[in-house]
């Protein structure tokens, strides 16, 4: 084999390579979408569903993506407090059911 067709079947591998990781990429954008990730939080055409098109993004929409974003920080807060339990740390008390859990998480979404 020559240098040139070494060469040329590099680039041939290097081609394909790139088209996997555009593939792969643009599933991550996609699913990015799907968790209603913001590019951009200035009302610009683009600023969500970048990838999948026009915008049309509804106020119900908006309200699962909240709703889900506290459940987020609720699950972060609560699985701080297993592990802190799980090592004897000292943590807040629920005033419920006496255990650090979601009913003692206050969360603030501003």
């Amino acid at each position: 084999m020559t240098e040139e067709e070494r060469l040329r079947a590099k680039i041939k591998k290097l081609q394909a390579e790139i088209g996997d990781k555009d593939s792969v990429l643009h599933g991550k954008n996609l699913a990015l979408d799907a968790l209603g990730y913001v590019w951009c939080s200035g009302g610009c055409k683009d600023g969500v569903f970048r990838y999948q098109g026009e915008c049309k993004l509804t106020s119900q929409q908006v309200s699962i993506v909240e709703r889900n974003t506290i459940r987020l920080r609720e699950w972060y807060e609560a699985s701080k407090c297993k592990n802190a339990r799980a090592t004897g740390a000292k943590m807040d008390k629920c005033d419920d059911c006496g255990y650090c859990c979601p009913h003692a998480i206050k969360v603030n979404i501003k």
